[in-house]
């Protein structure tokens, strides 16, 4: 029994070393870094360009003003592109916008794969996943065909992953404050997630969890406040861009973009009566679920129908659908059927390969991508496990990641 610490002991100096290696390699190769010619540009540039714009007094959300900035770092595009996440995702992009483009887009890079990976090791210890498989948790969030579209295009959604991670583990071990402010992060694209924050405005109502709901609401503010600090007119900014610039023409992949494209090309209602039957969906499931609601369970599963009946959503949105993918492989890695390992791993292989050939066939095509979603959802419910307690789940996942 004395002896059971040293192989923990042991791997943690190993992941020591080969963090200072890691980082003495990257000190070394700053200069390179450097190099304008070694990120292209992408859409990173909409957020380097905002919160640059922003610090320095200008309008974010002016096509007109972030196009010569952009122009100037090498987009060859002949449109601006815009940043159209709320006021509060300036103070989050701000510092990249400190930096040299390059700069920005390596440190940009580098924290969002980390977030990939962190959040997926973290939903994977948090649902019981065993020790000496964690590498699958990496090795899915990595692989995965939404994460590779993140980290090649530069965008913003692994700040969300971070943010429902943060929430499903701190509310778990009753960590309100902390969990509420993680859950605001997710409000940068609130679309994404719209029955996540239905639910949660729910339970905080029956649970009386009102120091979360405060500390959201606090947290948000400062963002906002932070954003508002150096730039007193970014909320009507913001305004006056949606009101004369709705960002509701792009071809996205959401059934309400397919019904769009289908039917009545001009009927932009069209995008938002996916979400209306969500919330129609969801409103008997709350009140079915409510006297037993435990976000262990929940928060994987609304995510999925989330995303599935979004009014608007990109293919590297998906990422946050890390989540309940490691999640599942957690709750997989406990059974002994053997079968049932090989079935959810050549279904992951194969639907994934699928997805990831798509996006190098057509690039700029996201409706090919509309089936994605929907065949996680239904692996989802096809794979769970419909008795939690067979698994070696804790009741509380956030104590045993907390120790």
């Amino acid at each position: 029994m004395t002896e059971a610490p040293a192989p923990t002991l042991f791997r943690r100096l190993l992941v020591g070393a080969a963090a200072v290696v890691a980082l003495l390699l990257l000190l070394w190769q700053l200069p390179r870094l450097a190099d304008p010619r070694l990120f292209p540009v992408d859409d990173f540039v909409e957020y380097w360009s905002a919160g640059r714009l922003n610090l320095t007094g200008g309008d974010p959300y002016s096509a007109q003003q972030l196009f010569p900035l952009q122009q100037e770092v090498g987009c060859t595009l002949d449109y601006a592109i815009m940043m159209w996440n709320p006021p509060w995702t300036l103070t989050l992009v701000m510092p990249f916008g400190m930096l040299s483009y390059p700069a920005g887009r390596f440190a940009w890079l580098l924290l969002h794969a980390l977030l990939a990976v962190g959040c997926a090791d973290a939903v994977w210890r948090f649902y019981g996943g065993r020790d000496e498989q964690r590498w699958l948790a990496w090795l899915l969030a990595l692989s995965f065909t939404p994460t590779l579209v993140v980290l090649r295009m530069g965008q913003i959604a692994p700040f969300m992953l971070l943010g429902l991670t943060g929430f499903l583990l701190l509310q778990a071990s009753r960590r309100d404050v902390a969990a509420g402010a993680f859950l605001v992060l997710s409000s940068i694209k609130p679309h994404l997630v719209y029955l996540v924050w239905a639910a949660w405005l729910c339970w905080i109502v029956q649970e009386r969890r009102w120091r979360m709901l405060l500390s959201a609401a606090a947290c948000g503010l400062v963002l906002l406040g932070v954003a508002a600090a150096v730039n007193p007119n970014v909320i009507a900014q913001y305004r006056q861009a949606t009101a004369e610039r709705p960002p509701v023409d792009w071809i996205t992949t959401t059934f309400g973009t397919l019904l769009r494209v289908l039917f009545a090309p001009e009927q932009r209602w069209l995008h938002f009566l996916p979400p209306a039957l969500g919330l129609l969906w969801f409103a008997p499931y709350w009140w079915n679920h409510r006297r037993r609601w435990d976000w262990q369970e929940q928060l994987p599963f609304l995510l999925l129908v989330s995303y599935v009946t979004a009014a608007f959503g990109w293919l590297g949105d998906q990422v946050v659908l890390i989540l309940p993918l490691v999640a599942l492989a957690a709750w997989t890695s406990q059974r002994a059927d053997r079968r049932l390992w090989l079935i959810a791993g050549v279904s992951y292989a194969v639907l994934n390969l699928a997805d990831l050939t798509l996006n190098a066939v057509f690039p700029a095509e996201q409706l090919v991508h509309l089936w994605t979603a929907p065949a996680l959802l239904i692996g989802y419910l096809l794979l769970r496990p419909t008795d939690g307690s067979s698994l070696e789940i804790p009741p509380s996942g956030g104590e045993r990641f907390a120790a």
